[in-house]
């Protein structure tokens, strides 16, 4: 060869290591931008999720971490909360209650909130070592950072749950997602596994997840390494903690397969958000993965698709987990959008493998996803506006009327462990209210109207009791007033609905509506003086031990 065909050899040599060059570095700068700009938007939604959560406050589950968890009692922080261990996230409500008590809610949404951005930030990072396109993996995460349609997750504090369970199996699945022999980065996987176990019961579904991904990738062994001591640790928990308040029973399993079902749907619909779509997502994800992936060396295929295909695994393993668990625990549950964000966030790295794969097959793909991408998003943020069952004025009314518990005068005269408010805090005793009165923990309601304070005296010194027997009751004609004695009580024979007046002693009168449930209603309290009226006509109503007798509280939530 001559000198002159060197020179060539050399020169084209030079241009082919610039060009490599070049690419990467354009590459690197792609992922950075692409990077920032998923940042910019996360600091950016916080207030703004805030703001789209903001009409929750404290109610059902919220109470038990607050007011039935004793932060200094091991095994208060051991015990399950419907059945998932919990104990990560009691430790945050506590940290929270001592620092924020009940003054504002948003405190613990915005833990929630972060949760909830590490999650997407984890998943974008799945996303991006499948192969997916920087600028395309943060547009895919988009919908997911305002996710609307698994809103529970992101603005009710308790939720934390779900989202810090998630964030930490994530954490595990890309630790222990690496190639070569077993190091530090899997023995952190370990504990970020144990973490997502003592989050939630979702935590399960993350060990089966990074068990797959594991297997797939780095053969059986490391995949014993990730599960069995995890496996060993939940069963020992189970059967020391929580086998004897453990009593849930797997449901039917035609009725376990329909909400699978429902739920699947509620997912797909989530992601899609537009009528319909949901079938074209479920389409676009069997071919668009055939489109990704074909041709490729096994070697490179496993290390590309082992985590997001374990993921979608996963999020059907938590649809099954849940269905046999769950069905008829409450109406349309299968549609609850807790689950729906879980789902969305296992399902959502093959989405976006795919639509990068027919995007970059097909550039005439590009503005039709464009417009899939914008209505995902649209549909999201205006899923948060949706009406909810318990917010706007009534949770304004609640709030108020909860926070004036501690504070009505017959609150110092009934048993320390009653519960006043069954339906929306059943964990929470009026000694509780009480004490957290003085701490100053509990703040005074800003604005409560005269009548509202009269109505939440009588809900403190009445209360349902369907274990108490009376031993002599009379007759009373509604509409004249009833004097009750602690251990008094009125009862109806009969269905229907029992109003009961009450005079305060500032002159305000406050109704309260007791639903008849078969239960007499009993006097903590008193002499309380009421007006039984409203009652369902051709009823009797009937007072009992006028002069009062020893009643026990009604436990538990």
């Amino acid at each position: 060869m001559t000198n002159a065909d060197d020179s060539a050899v050399a020169t084209l040599d030079d241009a082919a290591t610039h060009e490599s060059a070049t690419g990467e570095s354009a590459g690197r700068q792609a992922d950075r931008w692409a990077l920032i700009a998923f940042l910019v938007v996360a600091v950016v939604s916080i207030p703004l999720l805030l703001r789209l959560g903001h009409d929750r406050w404290f109610q059902f589950d919220d109470w038990d971490f607050l007011a039935s968890r004793d932060g200094g009692n091991l095994r208060d922080l051991l015990e399950p909360h419907g059945a998932h261990w919990s104990t990560l996230p009691i430790i945050a409500y506590r940290a929270e209650w001592y620092l924020f008590g009940l003054h504002s809610y948003w405190p613990y949404q915005l833990v929630s909130v972060l949760s909830h951005l590490t999650v997407v930030l984890l998943v974008l990072t799945v996303m991006r070592r499948a192969g997916v396109r920087p600028w395309t993996a943060t547009a895919a995460v988009l919908p997911l950072v305002f996710f609307g349609a698994g809103e529970e997750n992101i603005a009710w504090g308790f939720q934390i749950n779900f989202t810090l369970s998630l964030a930490f199996g994530l954490a595990q699945l890309l630790l222990a997602d690496h190639d070569g022999p077993v190091d530090r980065r899997d023995w952190l996987a370990l504990l970020a596994g144990l973490a997502a176990l003592m989050s939630s019961g979702i935590g399960v579904t993350m060990v089966v997840v990074v068990g797959l991904a594991t297997l797939a990738r780095r053969g059986w062994r490391i995949a014993v390494l990730q599960t069995v001591p995890l496996g060993v640790a939940y069963l020992a928990w189970h059967f020391a903690i929580a086998s004897d308040t453990y009593e849930q029973e797997l449901s039917d399993p035609l009725d376990a397969l329909r909400f699978a079902r429902t739920t699947i749907a509620a997912g797909f619909g989530g992601l899609a958000q537009v009528p319909g779509l949901g079938w074209a997502l479920g389409c676009l994800i069997v071919g668009g993965l055939f489109l990704a992936w074909r041709g490729r060396r096994w070697g490179q295929l496993r290390k590309e698709a082992a985590a997001p295909l374990a993921m979608a695994t996963g999020a059907l393993v938590f649809v099954v987990i849940t269905a046999s668990g769950r069905v008829g625990f409450a109406p349309g549950i299968e549609r609850s959008t807790r689950y729906v964000h879980v789902f969305g966030v296992l399902l959502l790295p093959v989405v976006a493998i795919t639509a990068d794969a027919v995007m970059r097959r097909w550039r005439a793909a590009v503005p039709v996803l464009g417009a899939f991408l914008v209505a995902s998003l649209v549909g999201n943020v205006d899923d948060f506006s949706n009406e909810r069952a318990y917010g706007g004025e009534f949770l304004a009314a609640y709030r108020a009327s909860f926070l004036a518990i501690p504070r009505v005068p017959l609150a110092e005269q009934v048993p320390r462990d009653l519960r006043p408010e069954r339906s929306l805090a059943p964990y929470v005793s009026v000694g509780w209210l009480l004490d957290g009165v003085e701490s100053g923990r509990i703040p005074a309601p800003e604005d409560i109207q005269p009548d509202a304070l009269a109505a939440t005296e009588v809900r403190v010194a009445l209360q349902e009791n369907p274990h108490h027997r009376p031993d002599r009751c009379e007759p009373v004609t509604p509409g004249t007033p009833v004097t009750l004695n602690p251990g008094s009580s009125i009862r109806m024979r009969g269905e229907g609905q029992v109003w009961v007046g009450y005079t305060d002693a500032t002159g305000a009168v406050g109704l309260v509506p007791f639903p008849w449930r078969n239960a007499p209603i009993v006097a903590y309290a008193g002499p309380v003086t009421v007006n039984v009226s409203s009652v369902p006509q051709g009823q009797p109503v009937e007072l009992c031990d006028p002069e009062g007798r020893p009643v026990t509280v009604l436990s538990g939530p």
